[in-house]
């Protein structure tokens, strides 16, 4: 399959698209726009502020809560922690079944 470009011509400069004129009724349709619903633009504006200023204020609280007591270990009393390898390790876990009974 193939395909055949035609040769683009040279458009002609000028105000064909509007130049000047157009611009400035644009503006003047957007200045009347502005007028007549700036209290809908301002309501919109105050939305997004106090959307903007919640989402922060709730991002601020949520990385600053502490955490819960038993956020750690649950509802468990006590905990231990073991960093002696080999016989003393055994002999620790012995200890603390003897303390608080063989864990099921």
């Amino acid at each position: 399959m193939s395909t055949v470009l035609a040769e683009r011509r040279p458009t002609a400069a000028g105000t064909a698209n509007g130049g000047v004129p157009a611009r400035r009724a644009v503006i003047r349709w957007a200045w009347r726009l502005f007028r007549r619903e700036w209290r809908q633009q301002l309501l919109v504006l105050a939305l997004i502020v106090v959307a903007v200023g919640a989402t922060v204020l709730a991002a601020a609280v949520a990385v600053n809560t502490p955490p819960a007591a038993n956020a750690g270990f649950g509802t468990a009393h006590d905990l231990a922690t073991f960093t002696s390898p080999g016989a003393k390790l055994a002999a620790d876990i012995a200890g603390l079944q003897d303390k608080y009974g063989r864990s099921t």
